[in-house]
């Protein structure tokens, strides 16, 4: 699958991290002078905010997200709903401890009274789909205090419209054909797209051992004379069975000339699926 498997395997894992902090505490005097310094200049930067909270009381939301290494135009951006009581206050991108590139952003709230707030992240090539979504659920007290209710991660990175001429659909997701399940896949529309590819790669090479899982890779270009929105199914499931454990569902437009865009993903678990 092009170079969204090269490209994005690097942080299929990882996690986002979000932390609630007061004003930065000063230095201690056996820490180390880099470290000081840097206290030094943080609090320097946040004099105004430290005063704001310490007569406020209000809490800063910090949130960190690690990046890929490589330049390949994909930059974390962020949503908050209209009359959000969120309000950013500072954002870069930096590194961590380990060099490894990260986005960091803080955030204060402007709520006077108790209030619930959903801030979204998306890590994108341009106007692309992203290929990770994370949701914060927040909780606000009157005093502006903030609490972090839930965070939930989407990975996307299975999916990718090819970005040379935006006219194949690339699909790359986990399988195990040994065991009897395979992914297969409808469209809403009967014809609307054409499988240009379709393939399974055990992880053990050549060789399918059994219960070893693999990969199956597919691609999907529009039919002829297709346009307008095409929902692609895919479902993973044993064979003979009729109810699939997991069904991803695509929803695609299609423009005149061909190219697919993306416009949402949905996956399903039936509850009568096997555990």
């Amino acid at each position: 699958m092009k170079k969204i498997i090269a490209a994005l395997a690097a942080i299929m894992m990882f996690v986002p991290a979000f932390s609630l902090a007061e004003e930065a505490a000063p230095a201690a005097a056996d820490e180390p002078a880099a470290m000081a310094e840097a206290e030094a200049v943080e609090d320097e930067v946040g004099d105004e905010l430290n005063a704001e909270a310490e007569e406020g009381g209000w809490y800063e939301l910090s949130v960190r997200l690690p990046m890929m290494a490589s330049e390949d135009g994909y930059e974390w951006l962020f949503e908050a709903e209209d009359g959000s009581p969120l309000e950013l206050l500072t954002s870069e991108t930096t590194t961590d401890e380990d060099g490894d590139p990260m986005w960091v952003g803080s955030f204060r709230s402007t709520a006077t009274a108790d209030a619930a707030a959903v801030l979204t992240f998306k890590y994108a090539k341009g106007d692309n789909f992203p290929a990770f979504q994370c949701l914060l659920l927040t909780s606000l007290t009157a005093d502006s205090k903030i609490a972090v209710e839930s965070a939930n991660v989407e990975d996307y990175t299975w999916l990718e419209v090819d970005d040379e001429d935006g006219k194949t659909l690339y699909i790359g997701l986990e399988a195990n054909e040994t065991t009897g399940y395979s992914w297969s896949w409808i469209t809403d529309r009967d014809g609307a797209l054409n499988m240009v590819l379709d393939t399974y790669i055990s992880d053990d090479g050549d060789d399918e051992v059994v219960g070893m899982g693999g990969m199956w890779f597919s691609a999907f270009s529009a039919a002829e004379g297709i346009t307008g929105d095409v929902t692609l199914t895919l479902n993973y499931a044993q064979a003979g069975s009729e109810t699939p454990d997991v069904s991803n569902i695509v929803n695609l437009a299609v423009a005149d000339d061909g190219t697919i865009t993306i416009k949402s993903v949905d996956s399903i678990m039936p509850l009568t699926a096997a555990e």
